[in-house]
């Protein structure tokens, strides 16, 4: 393809991004492909005739909040080195706690954007999962959607894997607000 056509496309695709809001760009459905298919529950031919919502645990219209954080500096101050340790409440759609999330993030790198490695548990009545894998934050302060791999780890998650999505989607520094959607299969 020639370079110009290239540009035109960069374009195009900029003036599009600009008018669409990406607070949430990956439907719940979407999410249940990828996660039927990464799973091995459903082969990539067969997608458009699955229903991968049958075959997956899908938790949407979920809300996270921060409860507690406790930021330790790296050997050089604030930056790569840097483990934020935090306690999240997970509420439903209602405002409902239905799970608590422990974990912490190590800060990988600083700039241009902050690559951090997340690993958390959630405790739900019913089972528990853990969520292992690198995000952006920068992006997500952005309003851009990060995805992170989920494993469940005992109850009717056992044996599951899946993705977790979240999104800010208010709050401030010290308790921000995250929508949150998370699918085993």
């Amino acid at each position: 393809m020639p370079e110009t056509e290239l540009t035109d496309i960069r374009a195009e695709l900029a003036k599009e991004q600009e008018k669409e809001s990406d607070a949430n760009p990956i439907s719940t459905r979407a999410l249940a492909t990828a996660a039927a298919v990464a799973a091995g529950r459903i082969e990539p031919h067969e997608v458009a005739g699955a229903d991968v919502l049958a075959e997956c645990i899908v938790l949407d219209g979920l809300t996270e909040v921060v409860e507690k954080m406790v930021i330790h500096a790296g050997p050089d101050g604030p930056g790569p080195g840097t483990i934020a340790e935090y306690t999240d409440a997970l509420l439903d759609a209602e405002g409902q706690r239905v799970g608590t999330i422990t974990g912490r993030a190590v800060v990988l790198d600083m700039l241009p954007h902050m690559w951090q490695l997340h690993r958390n548990v959630t405790e739900f009545p019913d089972g528990s999962l853990e969520a292992v894998g690198v995000v952006d934050a920068t992006s997500i302060v952005q309003g851009l959607t990060a995805t992170i791999p989920v494993t469940g780890l005992s109850g009717r998650y056992a044996g599951r894997t899946g993705f977790r999505t979240l999104v800010l989607t208010e709050g401030d520094d010290e308790s921000p607000r995250y929508d949150v959607t998370i699918v085993l299969c």
